[in-house]
């Protein structure tokens, strides 16, 4: 007796059940505007920025992120995206005028097909943020303002370079409130010198203000940033220690539920109904990526534009695309970067990876799933992957677990303090 095997014609022999939309490109899309410039550097920022070089400078950054804007909506790649959310980001964008601001955005909106409810998000700081320009983004349609406020402790504001007073910071706050525009506000913890009292201070101070959202993010001891040398050489306080970190969580859970917020990421919370689009978008959706040393995640490819803005419009006068590094994701790097941008917001759900990837995640990543489950950092269910309260703590250990060898090397070779 035989058994008769099939003719190989294709691979995989077969395929799932699929639309021209699932053919055709991504649809659902988020867009991000990079302004990379500050009117000074912080002392702690990793971010790519650079200070502008006056007036004209500014401008003719504005007319080439307008320029990429058409060159990217005219690929055949981007032909199908739906702007569902749009990100001012920076550098400091309050540094343009408001009608630098609005040019982009009127652009956008004509270049691309934007979403009905589409959210509109532009980053300003308090030190440039004034009534007039905060009114202006509310009449062009701006849904949200998010403030890089950091510590609303003036000696933490000097400790880290920043450029704004905690008075600025509150009064900006009000003024965008005033104007309808709904506020985020970013604060760090684990910070040089920091309390928990301290933090448990600014905590309340936000939740006086009346803001609709928080961002909280743990400072990152970048080596070759100024904040790295100042602790090494004792001008600053020391970094808090981990019991110290564990408290600053749990006191920013506790005011979350007290004051009605839901934390739906481990860094950002909120009133119901108000969460930021754009974090939910970069953790499962694709994101294109406008201006110098923007990143982009688009049909599978992950790249990055030129950080020099000098650069960046010699490349777009000369009618190329301004792009510098990428990549194509293999099947098992598009896992890897679902799981890991999913675990920042609390969970991954085991059907919907099954359902974009066509595997159990539970197969995929059973050893990374094991040794997260010694450590306590995970649970694992028949329904998901959830951090635990430790989980969060280690968040980025977590999520490193899941990278491959070689990239785990430049991650630590990036760590290492002989880059200062």
């Amino acid at each position: 007796m035989t058994t008769s095997i099939g003719r190989f014609y294709d691979y995989p022999p077969a395929l799932p059940r699929a639309g021209w939309e699932d053919i055709s490109g991504p649809t659902h899309t988020a867009l991000y505007i990079n302004i990379p410039f500050c009117s000074r550097f912080c002392y702690y920022c990793p971010f790519t920025k650079e200070i502008p070089k006056g007036k004209e400078h500014l401008e003719a950054y504005v007319k080439g992120v307008e320029k990429e804007m058409r060159l990217v909506a005219n690929s055949r790649r981007h032909s199908s995206a739906r702007i569902e959310c749009v990100y001012v980001g920076g550098g400091t964008p309050s540094l343009l005028p408001v009608s630098s601001i609005q040019g982009l955005i009127d652009n956008a909106r004509k270049t691309f097909d934007f979403s009905e409810d589409c959210q509109i998000t532009v980053e300003a700081n308090p030190s440039s943020a004034s009534e007039a320009f905060l009114g202006g983004l509310a009449k062009m349609g701006v849904s949200r303002v998010s403030f890089g406020v950091q510590t609303f402790e003036p000696e933490g504001l000097r400790s880290l370079g920043c450029s704004h007073t905690s008075t600025q910071a509150k009064t900006a706050i009000s003024m965008a409130q005033s104007g309808g525009l709904d506020v985020n506000v970013d604060l760090l913890y684990a910070r040089p010198g920091q309390t928990t009292t301290a933090w448990e201070n600014d905590i309340a101070v936000f939740f006086s203000t009346g803001a609709q959202h928080l961002s909280i993010y743990a400072l990152d001891l970048v080596p070759v940033l100024p904040l790295y040398r100042h602790v090494n050489e004792g001008r600053v306080g020391r970094m808090p220690l981990l019991d110290d970190l564990r408290r600053m969580i749990e006191i920013t859970d506790e005011a979350i539920s007290k004051n009605g917020f839901s934390r739906y990421s481990i860094d950002q919370a909120c009133v119901r109904r108000h969460e930021n689009r754009y974090g939910l978008y970069v953790a499962g959706h694709s994101v294109i990526g406008l201006g110098a040393g923007a990143f982009s995640y688009y049909d599978g490819f992950v790249y990055r534009n030129v950080k020099a803005s000098a650069r960046y419009l010699e490349l777009l006068a000369d009618g190329k695309m301004p792009v510098e590094l990428g990549k194509k994701l293999t099947a098992h790097e598009r896992m890897v970067r679902y799981v890991a941008k999913q675990l920042l917001f609390l969970q991954v759900d085991n059907k919907v990876f099954e359902s974009m990837f066509g595997m159990p995640m539970e197969i995929v990543f059973q050893n990374q799933i094991c040794k997260l489950e010694r450590k306590g950092y995970v649970e694992a269910t028949s329904d998901r992957l959830a951090l635990t309260f430790e989980g969060r703590v280690h968040a980025f250990e977590v999520v490193r677990t899941f990278f491959s060898p070689e990239y785990e090397l430049l991650i630590q070779k990036y760590e290492s303090p002989k880059q200062t």
